[in-house]
């Protein structure tokens, strides 16, 4: 009897070299045409560094208070955390923090002390954007 060949999802996406199958190897999360191949090579493991932290926070409460200080429900932060960043492969557990811009992701419902709250912000590996 002939084993039965396993049919890949068709992803229609840009070819990206960290993909597997229908995952991110980068972020270990399920890809589609909207968010695969966001970022770039060169950005994919690094780490924010101290300096890109702080320039990083920086300019997310400038855009953020610009903006008119938007915010996202709680229910909307926990939804982002739990789907999005804790199955991150650079979401740091014991900080709360991205690895990739060095921000606080987590269930804070003060905007300068969690990204996630500031409606302006997005993933800088493109699993969510902003909402206004």
């Amino acid at each position: 009897m002939k084993p039965k060949a396993v049919q890949l999802p068709i992803i229609d996406a840009p070819p990206c070299e960290y993909r597997v199958g229908a995952m991110c190897a980068v972020t270990s999360l399920e890809i589609n045409s909207e968010i695969c191949n966001r970022c770039v090579t060169e950005t994919k493991a690094a780490q924010a560094t101290f300096t890109d932290k702080v320039g990083n926070f920086t300019l997310a409460i400038k855009r953020w208070v610009v903006m008119g200080r938007p915010v996202r429900s709680d229910a909307r932060v926990l939804e982002i955390l739990e789907n999005h960043c804790h199955k991150c492969s650079m979401f740091d557990h014991e900080k709360q923090a991205c690895k990739s811009c060095g921000c606080s992701v987590n269930k804070s419902s003060f905007p300068l002390g969690n990204k996630l709250k500031m409606a302006t912000e997005e993933c800088p590996l493109g699993q969510f954007g902003m909402e206004l």
